[in-house]
């Protein structure tokens, strides 16, 4: 007599789980890469925003022993990106990272800078040169620029610089709200649709500083971030 086997037989899930692994891959690569690169990016750009402060720092300090003029502050934005822009130990490095960041000023137009202390009205109220010894005597009347005499030495710059950006997107916006301080409505304006001599897209990343005059203060202002 044949006997019938009626234990439960064991399903084969293989079959049916065939290109789930691949299927979830798909799924998940393009989040995580995503994740990947802004996390790339961002210490990027933290990077540059970082040089920038010291940079501008670096002009308003230099700008302050040579009467306030634009190209001292210019020099002393130059020689202070060039750390940022050296890739190597050798002898010429720093040499060819001093010519890059100008030729990115000079015929890229990456960067610019605005003073925003003393104002143009603040000539008018003290004079050109604005005087900068016996503060400590001098009345400290509040002229039409609304500042004294005291508040006018003290030189406030502001640098922009338009971040050649590796972006996947087309619309920059989410990085100019974090990394430019917008001050001003020009700082964005200044890099709207700027691209570097390779094509790519830019993102302004803005940085100011505030040093005392050491100097009297010249009116020579040549360049603002329009």
């Amino acid at each position: 007599m044949t006997q019938i086997d009626k234990s439960p037989k064991k399903l084969d899930a293989e079959p049916r789980q065939s290109g789930q692994a691949a299927v979830e891959f798909i799924i998940i690569f393009p989040v995580l890469f995503l994740i990947l690169w802004s996390m790339i990016q961002f210490s990027q750009m933290y990077q540059a925003k970082t040089a920038l402060h010291y940079a501008t720092f670096n002009a308003a300090r230099h700008a302050s022993v040579r009467s306030g003029t634009f190209d001292a502050a210019r020099e002393g934005l130059i020689k202070g990106m060039v750390p940022y822009y050296t890739t190597s130990a050798e002898a010429n490095a720093v040499w060819s990272a001093e010519q890059e960041v100008r030729r990115h000023w000079d015929d890229e137009e990456l960067f610019c800078i605005n003073r925003i202390n003393p104002t143009n009205a603040a000539f008018l109220d003290f004079g050109d040169p604005i005087p900068n010894d016996n503060l400590l005597y001098r009345a400290a009347d509040i002229g039409a620029s609304g500042t004294n005499i005291q508040d006018t030495n003290l030189l406030k710059i502001e640098a922009v610089y338009c971040y050649p950006f590796l972006s996947i997107w087309n619309s920059l916006e989410v990085m100019q709200d974090i990394f430019a301080d917008d001050i001003y409505q020009s700082n964005r304006q200044f890099c709207q649709d700027k691209r570097t001599s390779d094509n790519r897209p830019t993102v302004a990343i803005t940085a100011s500083s505030i040093v005392r005059m050491q100097t009297s203060i010249e009116d020579d202002w040549v360049e603002d971030c329009n």
